[in-house]
């Protein structure tokens, strides 16, 4: 497989196709899998570009009726010369008298892994004419199968192929993929927007214009743009003058573009960018040379929920080779919630609803970058269905605040506690006027059936609650702690009192410590008719997406956390803040993470 026909066709002066970087490693991952990319192309004929990355190149398909969600459907794909890696990046408008002449946007793009036989060699799949592979896109999901029907067509020229839909959790013979998802993952445009990009900025420019919006001059910095932050609040609430929005389990990120690239940067104001090489790719491919757009990087569960966990996997990787192949394998998505500048305008000053109309006008791909929604006045609701899903919380916003560039109580975070089930190991003795107890020492089982210890709950018990709880835990009493010993675990107190892990607590908390236990816990009722062997680490923190042999470590970075001076030489030191959200200053709101960003800056 190599790159001499593609090579031929193109002349690289007169069109801008890539013609191939020296390091490919980070689209191939193995002989069995790597990147895959699908661009919708507007040449002589309108084709779905299918490529897998293998041997260094991808090996590329037209398939004239593009991919399919149906089993019964079978897609001619018509196998055409192998392309570069970097093509996988490309979208634009490939100049007329040019081979292929026309619109090109990138429709997907994922990583893809061969399954029959598992594991098996993609490059020697294709030269023996099938090939089934599962695939993991923005758009595409699940089992395909590419089959070879001839070697050459008609004219002697090219092989016929066929891509078929496996029988999956993701066949749907009623969708049509084609149809329902009609833009590019990166720029967001459709195959006829491309035709003219300039048309979109021009008319939001006009509508700022008569809108009265105010001027901006200068450079575009971050230091320009401080966020603005919200104020914790205790409970949900409806409200007309609200806006309500997810809150992501993620990190905060300012966008900023003028002219050719955009430069992203962390809370902090460190800058970024390196570390997102997708989200990266998003933002250079939309047709607007100059905006500031805030949002918060995320990295999601199969099932769509973010996840911390995976994104820590990504959050400290500055290498670029890395961070590419990073990007294919654990993509990153920036859910992006307003806007601050657009061309020459400044929009800090319009409403929150002016800015996020605009911002809807220029973000709508379903890819690296995605606009953030919202629902009116309905906070209760929205704030049940977000903890019913398990997401961290909610983000209550005025719909007429301006964008202050500080904490304020325009805008409101309202978390959402997880509730799980724990075994309940020991208790330690009751301070003060308490009694029966001080708090109950929880576990979890791992794989191999060690119970491990996950902290402590000391609230949520009234007088008889401690008193028929005291009862049950009497006749358990056994001498040597149940939970395991190893290295880096939290142990709990040795003054502790254990008992045979039988029970088992129902258990309100907001998140997991970075050292593996729970947070702000609060005991809601013991839990009848539950085996202890099912409370399980997976079913603790399975959403989460830490596990027990990546969380015994004694500190965890906190979000974007470094710190860079003379005494360490120059190196990045991790920080673990306790109680980020505790209010120092209540007057202008500011917190101890606050505090630390500042000393940061400084």
């Amino acid at each position: 497989m190599a790159l001499e026909q593609y090579r031929h066709k193109r002349d690289p002066e007169r069109t801008p196709e890539p013609f191939g970087r020296a390091d490919n490693s980070s689209a191939v991952f193995s002989r069995s899998g790597g990147m895959f990319c699908i661009q919708k192309h507007a040449a002589t004929r309108l084709h779905y570009d299918f490529r897998l990355a293998m041997e260094g190149v991808l090996v590329s398909w037209a398939v004239p009726k593009g991919p399919s969600l149906d089993p019964r459907e079978k897609r001619l794909a018509v196998h055409v010369e192998d392309h570069p890696i970097d093509y996988g990046d490309f979208e634009g408008v490939i100049p007329r008298d040019n081979y292929g002449a026309g619109e090109v946007i990138l429709w997907d793009r994922g990583v893809y892994k061969v399954i029959d036989p598992p594991n098996g060699d993609a490059a020697e799949c294709v030269r023996k004419g099938k090939l089934d592979i599962e695939m993991h896109g923005f758009k595409m999901r699940g089992t395909y199968t590419l089959v070879r029907t001839n070697l050459k067509d008609g004219r002697g020229k090219q092989e016929n192929w066929l891509l078929i839909k496996k029988r999956d959790e993701f066949a749907n013979k009623h969708d049509d993929l084609i149809e329902a998802h009609p833009r590019s993952i990166l720029s967001g445009l459709t195959i006829e927007e491309m035709r003219d990009t300039s048309a979109i900025g021009q008319q939001i420019s006009a509508q700022l214009e008569k809108q009265g919006a105010a001027r901006i001059g200068g450079a575009l910095n971050a230091k320009a743009f401080p966020l603005t932050l919200a104020k914790p609040h205790e409970s949900a609430f409806d409200g007309d003058a609200w806006l309500y929005e997810i809150k992501y389990d993620g990190v905060r990120i300012l966008a900023i573009r003028d002219g050719s690239h955009v430069r992203l940067y962390a809370r902090s104001g460190t800058e970024v960018t390196e570390r997102y090489p997708e989200v990266t790719l998003a933002f250079d491919a939309m047709p607007f040379d100059r905006f500031v757009i805030d949002g918060e990087i995320v990295a999601l569960l199969d099932d769509g929920r973010p996840n911390f966990g995976k994104l820590q996997t990504r959050m400290h990787v500055s290498d670029p080779a890395t961070a590419r192949k990073l990007s294919f394998s654990t993509p990153t998505i920036d859910f992006v919630f307003d806007l601050l500048a657009f061309d020459g305008f400044d929009l800090r000053a319009m409403t929150l609803e002016a800015r996020k109309e605009i911002l809807h006008q220029i973000v709508r791909g379903e890819g690296p970058i995605r606009y953030c929604d919202h629902i009116v006045g309905r906070g209760k609701d929205f704030f049940r269905a977000a903890e019913e899903m398990g997401l961290e919380g909610i983000i209550a916003k005025r719909r007429e605040s301006k964008y202050r560039g500080a904490r304020s109580d325009d805008w409101l975070k309202i978390k959402a506690p997880k509730t799980r089930d724990f075994v309940i190991g020991g208790y330690t003795n009751p301070d003060g006027s308490r009694t029966h107890f001080g708090a109950l020492l929880l576990g979890v089982y791992e794989d191999d059936g060690g119970f491990r210890y996950v902290g402590k709950v000391g609230t949520g018990f009234d007088g008889d609650t401690l008193k028929s709880i005291d009862e049950k835990l009497k006749p358990l009493a056994i001498e040597k702690s149940p939970f395991r010993v190893g290295k880096n675990l939290v142990l709990p107190e040795r003054r502790a009192n254990f008992v045979e892990p039988k029970l088992v607590a129902k258990v309100r908390f907001g998140e997991m410590t970075h050292e593996g236990c729970v947070r702000h816990p609060s005991f809601m009722k013991l839990a009848e008719g539950i085996d202890p062997r099912d409370c399980t680490w997976q079913a603790a923190f399975g959403d989460t997406g830490n596990t027990p042999s990546n969380t015994e470590q004694t500190a965890m970075p906190l979000e974007e956390v470094e710190s860079t001076n003379s005494s360490n030489g120059g190196k990045s030191r991790d920080v673990t803040i306790t109680n980020p959200d505790k209010v120092y200053w209540p007057r202008e709101g500011y917190t101890k993470s606050d505090l630390v960003d500042y000393y940061r800056s400084i």
